[in-house]
């Protein structure tokens, strides 16, 4: 491999790791560059492509259990009333199955409804507790509200802001409750930048793509739903959400009517479905409907959509003409290019899965049971100037009384090395060696590999 191949590097690298995880051996590993500088290339690329990976896996999975959860507490309104019945002598009990069925009425929540809430996704509240995505974050040892890991709130380093409590991130005890607020503040200003970035991505990696969900603008399975999701990804592509990191809300132009949006690409979405000259009109009454669902003028707020969670055996319909995936057909016409799409399904769900890597690397954690996992990743030469701290932190030691959250945050997964450390070195046990590329002699090689399948490892 050569390095500056960023995406085969890191895709080779967290399969192996996932490997690892797998076989149940400790999740270590190096990879040799044979330069400084294609060593720090090395650590950053793959740590932070797979950081990018590793947030739409988690956004993915856990609306995929929260969804499952939501199926499994539901409460059929008809039964309510012998429920409260039989726990008559029950008052506690009572008592939280009225707060359980006030919650479902309040959230619109349907009978074995695929959607969830982004809002619910993405919840947090002035006390202790934190939301499910950020919950995952944390206990992963990932920065929840920067995509770098190196963001600071009020001075402090993000994992010295959580404590573990019930088995569970919560908010650390020295925070008061204006701090709390501000750090949900933070955290939701990321995460709707994630989230934009994962459902709305023009590329490969769009989450519609690999056949797990997409965006929905209600909580909803009928063909008017379907309708509208088709507009809210056309509005995306022509930058209308919020949240979209490229987007500045006070130069958001507000579409009142059809005859307000200049934007091409809607346009000419707009023309092949209202044919005819109906285009001004039929992206008014377009502009409306969104209106009332939270999103008036055309402008897309994250926090008010849904996340539809595809089964293996929905259809999907793929573009004859660009190629591009869509999980429901609405009004029969490609999002990107207009092009009609068949009256016919191509396929299943579970086929773009397979086909998919964030798609299969899901399905095969679920099947399989292997665990989600950060990989960080530092580069360790002859001229880093914390060497014995990075290798005391690869072996996992820890003297400062870290708590269980900051291990997680600062242990090492992988170094990134050049030749310094083929011999002369111990780095511990080591359970796999990766060549980022090409060793310069044979008996290069024959040190690298030597690092790793030692005795007793």
């Amino acid at each position: 491999f050569r390095t500056g191949v960023t995406k085969t590097s890191q895709l080779v690298a967290t399969e192996l790791f996932e490997l690892l995880h797998a076989i149940g051996a400790e999740p270590k590993g190096i990879v040799f560059s044979d330069s400084r500088q294609d060593a720090a290339n090395q650590a950053l690329e793959i740590e932070t492509l797979h950081l990018r990976d590793l947030r739409r896996e988690v956004l993915v999975t856990t609306a995929r259990e929260l969804v499952k959860k939501s199926r499994e507490e539901w409460i059929d309104p008809l039964e309510f009333g012998p429920l409260m019945a039989s726990l008559a002598t029950n008052p506690s009990e009572m008592a939280l199955l009225v707060e359980k069925i006030n919650k479902q009425l309040t959230s619109g929540t349907q009978k074995n409804s695929d959607r969830i809430s982004l809002g619910k996704l993405l919840q947090c509240s002035a006390d202790s507790s934190i939301g499910a995505l950020t919950s995952d974050f944390v206990s992963l040892g990932v920065h929840p509200f920067d995509r770098l890991g190196k963001k600071h709130f009020e001075g402090k380093i993000w994992h010295d802001l959580f404590v573990q409590k019930g088995g569970r991130p919560a908010y650390s005890h020295k925070l008061n409750d204006v701090q709390k607020a501000g750090l949900n503040k933070e955290i939701l200003k990321g995460q709707y930048e994630l989230i934009d970035d994962v459902i709305f991505a023009n590329t490969f990696f769009a989450l519609e793509e690999t056949g797990l969900a997409y965006p929905s603008v209600m909580d909803g399975n009928d063909e008017n739903a379907d309708r509208l999701d088709t507009w809210l990804r056309v509005f995306a592509g022509a930058y209308r959400v919020l949240d979209n990191k490229f987007v500045e809300g006070d130069d958001v132009i507000e579409w009142l009517s059809g005859s307000d949006i200049k934007n091409k690409r809607v346009h000419r979405f707009a023309q092949v479905v209202f044919p005819g000259g109906g285009a001004i009109d039929g992206l008014s009454g377009i502009l409306d409907e969104l209106s009332t669902l939270g999103h008036p003028s055309g402008i897309i707020h994250i926090g008010k959509l849904y996340l539809k969670i595809a089964k293996e055996s929905d259809p999907y319909w793929r573009c004859e003409n660009c190629e591009r995936v869509h999980l429901h057909r609405g009004p029969g016409r490609c999002t990107r290019c207009g092009e009609k799409l068949g009256e016919q399904a191509t396929g299943r769900a579970e086929e773009l899965w397979r086909n998919n890597f964030l798609g299969s690397r899901i399905v095969r954690g679920q099947e399989e049971g292997v665990a989600r996992f950060r990989l960080r990743v530092e580069e360790l030469t002859g001229q880093t100037d914390d060497f014995s701290d990075r290798l005391r932190k690869f072996k996992g030691i820890f003297v400062d009384g870290e708590s269980e959250i900051q291990k997680r945050a600062q242990e090492i997964d992988m170094l990134s090395v050049t030749t310094t450390m083929e011999v002369g070195i111990d780095i511990g046990a080591l359970q796999s060696v990766y060549q980022a590329n090409m060793p310069p002699q044979r008996f290069n090689y024959q040190q690298r590999v030597g690092r790793a399948g030692r005795r007793g490892q």
